[in-house]
């Protein structure tokens, strides 16, 4: 990697950040809103909200894999983000045009493929200056993330309680209202963002899907075993709370996950804090099965932290066990996440569906015990430090 100053160093983290502040602003604003406008404006089933979801997670993490790739291969990962961003934001406003649930799943599959462009690209130029501060630059770009979806719900929540007499006509303008930082997040990122000089003396990345250890495909797994929350939003709708308490509640979850993420800002590589986060995740899931909203929302305040934690965590250790190729390692990481991301929610709308809220949380806890088992042993062997060359 380059060498940068100490007060350069996390320039490309701050700046992304800004970015991420805003994109995510908007993108809060969806996951609210998605299952509100799919589940009552639209009248569509918990199936088809469990079918968006799984689309637009597969393709959000799937086609990172690739950006990775390309990323390596042109050295260029500004304008492969640049080009992310920008597609983001012109889809994201456009979901308020739509009037059924294929037109919600395309336009959300065009948001998730401008997330994939930009993830793998954006975590090279996060590390491309970090001068060994990974675990801080991935943290405090963390921290960004998570204000930008704070004040995302922020919004939302203030718009449904002053107009509560009409929420049910919020859904559509509140969705048209993401295109603003949208503008401002795209325009943040060709004017501040600094692109890596070019590393000529590498040889062309090879074509493989392959680049990780065992530990790191084992983490990706538990991450988008992590990626329940829509569903238990949608639950949310289903029991019939407001949109301001939904919005509420998601705003607590991510208060909490950033309040985690910043106290183990200095410890993402270390092993036992990816402990506490599988523990965390185990702990509070079983609190969505019962039909009380108070432990619904502990079990989306536990998960939440817990995703946080664990995806700033495999970011920090994937960093620091790769000099090169990162992007490429990065991308399948993501790729891993989606597969597993996507059977989770469309497993989940289909169990939710036929058997039940319940069953499907149950089977999500096994599943995670399981994955979250495989961890513990890689961890106490000491194994898993390194990704594959």
């Amino acid at each position: 990697m380059p060498s940068a100053t100490p007060n350069s160093a996390l320039h490309n983290a701050r700046a992304l950040g800004w970015v991420s502040f805003f994109t995510d602003t908007a993108s809060a604003m969806v996951t609210v809103l998605l299952p509100l406008f799919l589940l009552q404006t639209l009248g569509q089933t918990p199936r088809d909200l469990g079918l968006v979801v799984a689309i637009g997670t597969f393709v959000s993490f799937a086609f990172r894999w690739l950006a990775g790739y390309l990323s390596d291969y042109t050295q260029r990962p500004k304008w492969l983000a640049g080009s992310g961003y920008l597609v983001s934001a012109i889809a994201k406003p456009s979901l308020a045009l739509c009037h059924g649930w294929l037109g919600v799943a395309l336009l959300r599959v065009g948001d998730r493929l401008g997330k994939a462009a930009r993830s793998a690209p954006r975590d090279v130029l996060i590390i491309s200056q970090a001068a060994g501060r990974t675990s801080e630059a991935f943290s405090l770009h963390k921290m960004f993330d998570l204000a930008g979806e704070l004040a995302g719900l922020v919004l939302v929540a203030c718009a449904f309680f002053i107009w509560s007499e009409s929420s049910e006509n919020l859904v559509r303008p509140l969705l048209l209202c993401t295109a603003l930082p949208g503008v401002i997040a795209v325009s943040i990122f060709f004017l501040r963002v600094r692109e890596p000089a070019r590393q000529t003396s590498l040889s062309p990345p090879r074509w493989t899907f392959r680049p990780l250890s065992s530990h790191f495909v084992v983490l990706a797994c538990q991450v988008g075993l992590l990626l329940e929350q829509p569903m238990l939003l949608g639950r949310l709708v289903e029991l019939g709370v407001d949109g301001s308490l939904i919005s509420l509640a998601v705003i607590i979850a991510l208060l909490a996950a950033l309040m985690a993420t910043r106290g183990f800002r200095d410890r993402m590589t270390d092993r036992r804090t990816i402990v506490y986060a599988l523990l965390i995740n185990l702990g509070g899931l079983p609190l969505a099965i019962h039909g009380s909203v108070y432990l619904l929302c502990g079990a989306l305040v536990a998960t939440t932290m817990a995703q946080a934690i664990l995806l700033t965590c495999s970011r920090s250790r994937l960093a620091q066990s790769r000099s090169s190729r990162s992007g490429t390692a990065y991308g399948s990481f993501y790729l891993v996440v989606a597969v597993t991301g996507a059977l989770t929610t469309s497993i989940g709308g289909w169990a939710w569906e036929r058997f039940g809220f319940a069953i499907f949380i149950g089977w999500l806890w096994w599943v995670s015990l399981i994955v979250a088992t495989i961890i513990g042993v890689q961890i106490s062997s000491g194994r898993g430090a390194e990704a594959a060359p």
